[in-house]
């Protein structure tokens, strides 16, 4: 007669093993890419899955991120502020605002369905990708009252895979990316 102990312990420890598998794929992950220059360089890739961050923003005390209250017009024009916030989402790519100065060069920029924001400054570059799908998406849940972290998750967990903030200087180089 045979044992059936050793084959079921076998069998649920593949199964856990596969579960961990597939969550580890399908969860977004998001990576911070640190490069400094110098002879204590440092070259650092940490990947992190959101749904991590989103649990441990959860565990964050009410009290050490104080909400910032929104003035209640603003909630009294949700329906118009999403509304364009849609048409943007969904208009032809174009450059909404190009401001040069001595100190920096701004370009904000509607691209495929994201905002581009590009900074050139002497002393660094900052490029940022915001999702305009993750923007409306999150909007759509909140409750137009105060601003928290959860909100900012929101919109991350809608971007897709790719950069969304680059910062370039003379000696660093970080970059927040989508996986």
């Amino acid at each position: 007669m045979r044992e059936r102990g050793a084959s079921t312990v076998a069998v649920v420890v593949a199964a856990a093993a596969a579960g961990l598998l597939a969550a580890a794929f399908f969860t977004n992950w998001m990576v911070l890419d640190v490069h400094t220059t110098g002879p204590d360089a440092v070259n650092l890739k940490l990947p992190i899955p959101l749904p991590l961050i989103r649990t441990v923003a959860a565990f964050v005390p009410n009290d050490s991120l104080p909400p910032i209250d929104i003035p209640p017009e603003v909630k009294e024009n949700r329906e118009s502020i999403l509304r364009a916030l849609r048409e943007l989402r969904d208009a032809p790519d174009a450059t909404m605002v190009r401001v040069r100065s001595d100190d920096a060069n701004v370009v904000i920029e509607k691209k495929g369905k994201s905002l581009i924001v590009s900074v050139k400054a002497p002393d660094a570059t900052v490029h940022c990708q915001v999702p305009l799908d993750g923007i409306v998406e999150a909007l759509e849940k909140w409750d137009w009252k105060t601003c928290n972290p959860q909100l900012a998750l929101r919109v991350l967990a809608a971007a897709k895979h790719g950069p969304l903030v680059t910062v370039d200087s003379e000696d660093a180089r970080v970059a927040i990316k989508m996986w």
